[in-house]
């Protein structure tokens, strides 16, 4: 550094690395950032809905248990309260679904992640270095993640929770006090109330700092240093240690076989930052490189050690060695493992190279590039997006047509493709019109037999043993959700009381001739009459059982 730098560049603290008097935050580098949101707002605000694959599901999800009392939901859904996590957006979801409809409902969990997950990231950085909360722009192309595009929005609340536990800890460099425990306590608990996997994260971040601030603090020797720096954290921890541990000898902790994605996929797919952040494009991938650069180019930067950025780099490091070596899935109940983990080394990786910009026209160059990456990843995405906007208005505009307390289910011979076409590992089975019908049947106030959250033992709502309509269809749980699905409407005749009949008209031979559609034609020209199709292009026919 020039002598004239190191002139300019604050006064350091002892062993920290942080300015003894940080500089008066400058409020115009938050305007990127604050713009950036406030646009994404406005688009999410114009929209007619948000269209995402299981998002519906944890709608009516919501929806069940806000009405949790009414004749058509109790006789064929159970509450299940009991501590688990994925509960905090059906909660959240119920709330709001108390005072606005469906649609709004949605919306409006969606904007509070938008909101949430900048902020979060922001809070974080400046808990590694005050002058650092610049490089919150970062979270606007992550926002609109993958898993956001998937509905995962129990996953993506609890990635910016966890964000919020690693901006407390950080902060408390000279030990904890009780009010800081007991906010730290908070944070982990309502980061596992969304999602196990980030909770898991954040406790990891948490103990390897308090390690390392252990191993740093010689004041007083070990016992002293293990009193102002570990001990609290495991007071904080033990009530989601109990609650998982209790998880994990419950039912809903049964897992399936293992099933691994091939090494050199996962390595490609962090490095350029494809696995978070390809949605629907081809094209998407080179958009992610640029940000993965920018990423690198951030991590190039030198700044003083300190236990904190120890800790984070190793928990960089741990957190990259277990996306790699985690399975993708374990069996149909947990999948996405390699998806959800992917997020975390990028943004470990900023918080690790967290600091003030070198210069203004660094830092305007990178919320330049970031920016521009956000910007580029929506409207690649665009005419996939309108598209799928399309199709799911025609489908929910027979909602009139669907009987009020009846129980429907869908029967899909068609599924659509992003623009383009399907991009190889991505979205080849990528579907937003999978789980629709549950909000039509909350638009109906009726009950989606295809209710995926129903027959899952870590959700809240589920269907009653003897009465659950999606069993009786599909014993196996893995064929409705097939083109065309191999389901036993005869069996659940007495079940399921409308048939929405999906893409008919738009279906190749091949799936038409199949011995699954014929079977499932057959049974509902047997026992189902045809009450509507939808105008626009015969998407959707509303099939009713004959009396």
């Amino acid at each position: 550094m020039s002598t004239r730098a190191a002139a300019l560049e604050p006064a350091q603290s002892a062993g920290t690395g942080l300015p003894a008097r940080p500089d008066r935050p400058d409020r115009l580098q938050d305007l990127p950032l604050a713009v950036a949101v406030a646009v994404e707002l406005l688009v999410l605000a114009l929209l007619p809905r948000v269209v995402t694959v299981d998002g519906p599901a944890h709608v009516a999800g919501g929806w069940a248990l806000a009405h949790a009392g009414d004749p058509v939901v109790s006789r064929l859904y159970e509450i299940d309260l009991q501590a688990l996590p994925n509960l905090l957006a059906t909660f959240l979801l119920a709330g709001l679904l108390t005072v606005v409809g469906p649609d709004a409902a949605e919306k409006l969990l969606v904007a509070g992640y938008a909101v949430l997950l900048p902020l979060a990231l922001r809070y974080a950085l400046r808990g590694v270095d005050p002058r650092a909360g610049w490089l919150a722009v970062v979270a606007v192309p992550f926002t609109g993640s993958y898993l956001f595009f998937y509905g995962f929005y129990n996953f993506c609340l609890g990635l910016a929770l966890a964000l919020v536990v690693a901006g407390v800890a950080l902060r408390r460099r000279d030990g904890w006090t009780a009010w800081p425990v007991a906010g730290l306590a908070a944070a982990v608990l309502l980061t596992w109330a969304a999602h196990l996997l980030p909770a898991l994260v954040a406790a990891v971040l948490v103990a390897v700092l308090a390690l390392t601030r252990v191993a740093h603090d010689r004041t007083g020797g070990l016992g002293p240093a293990l009193r102002r720096h570990l001990l609290p954290v495991v007071v904080a921890g033990l009530p989601v240690l109990g609650l998982t541990l209790a998880f994990a000898g419950s039912d809903a902790a049964a897992r399936g076989p293992a099933e691994h994605r091939p090494l050199l996929d996962l390595v490609l797919g962090l490095i350029g930052l494809g696995r978070p952040l390809v949605v629907y494009a081809v094209a998407e991938y080179a958009v992610a490189a640029v940000l993965a650069l920018v990423l690198l180019g951030l991590a190039w930067q030198r700044h003083p050690p300190s236990p904190e950025r120890r800790a984070l780099g190793l928990t960089t490091v741990l957190a990259t060695v277990a996306y790699l070596a985690s399975p993708n899935r374990f069996g149909p109940e947990y999948g996405f493992l390699n998806d959800r983990l992917s997020l975390f080394p990028p943004l470990l990786l900023l918080l690790w190279a967290a600091g003030p910009p070198p210069s203004r026209t660094t830092r305007r160059a990178v919320v330049a590039a970031v920016l521009g990456v956000g910007l580029a990843l929506a409207l690649l995405r665009v005419p996939t997006e309108t598209r799928y906007q399309r199709d799911v208005a025609e489908l929910l505009s027979v909602a009139p047509a669907v009987p009020r307390g009846s129980t429907l289910v869908r029967l899909q011979l068609w599924r659509p493709e992003p623009a383009g076409g399907p991009v190889a590992g991505r979205n080849r089975f990528r579907d937003p019109l999978r789980h629709q019908t549950s909000r039509l049947a909350v638009l109906a106030g009726s009950v989606d037999a295809g209710h995926y959250e129903a027959v899952l033992p870590y959700f809240p709502v589920r269907f009653r043993p003897g009465l659950d309509p999606r069993r009786a269809l599909d014993p196996t749980l893995r064929e409705l959700d097939r083109v065309p699905p191999g389901i036993d409407l005869a069996a659940a005749r007495e079940l399921v009381d409308v048939v929405i009949v999906l893409g008919r008209r738009r279906a190749s031979e091949q799936v038409l001739a199949s011995p699954q559609a014929q079977r499932a034609l057959a049974d509902l020209t047997a026992s189902y009459r045809l009450a509507a199709t939808s105008t626009r292009s015969g998407l959707a026919e509303v099939w009713v059982r004959r009396s």
